[in-house]
């Protein structure tokens, strides 16, 4: 149905899945079969599902694995914020991936509320993150003292 591969939304998925598996390759050796396979099969499941939706024979069953794909990225926000609660992720790696994954909800909740208009996933929107960029001129990266706090906080 479609060529996922020409998704920007499959793109991003991809690159946050990368960005985890960076981020959890300096998490502690304990959490391997832990937090650290959690977090990866997670981030991992995100493009996954938008690659099977992609192959599916309607628009429909398409929306359903979007769906899917969002309920995943949800789920991996939950760890992320777990496994910041034990320190094994700084603050600017944390604010990274939220702000990827906050770009990608609404994208998947563009997608859904367009599904009874023949949407073209290819054209869904970059909406704009009310996080704001680490690195904008505007906007400093936390230093190790300053409290970030976060839209889900």
């Amino acid at each position: 149905m479609h060529n996922f591969r020409q998704l920007e939304i499959w793109k991003e998925g991809m690159e946050l899945a990368k960005n985890v598996y960076e981020i959890t390759h300096n998490f502690p050796e304990k959490e391997l079969f832990g937090l650290t396979a959690q977090l990866r099969r997670c981030a991992v499941s995100i493009p996954s599902n938008i690659a099977e939706g992609s192959g599916r024979d309607s628009n429909k069953n398409f929306i359903y694995f979007l769906s899917i794909a969002k309920a995943s990225s949800h789920e991996l926000l939950t760890q992320l914020l777990l496994a910041k609660e034990f320190n094994y992720i700084s603050d600017e790696n944390l604010f990274l991936v939220l702000n990827k994954i906050e770009i990608l909800q609404k994208k998947f909740t563009a997608s859904n509320k367009s599904s009874n208009n023949s949407h073209n996933p290819n054209k869904i929107q970059n909406p704009k993150s009310h996080v704001p960029n680490p690195k904008s001129p505007t906007q400093t990266s936390p230093s190790s003292s300053q409290k970030i706090l976060f839209p889900y906080d």
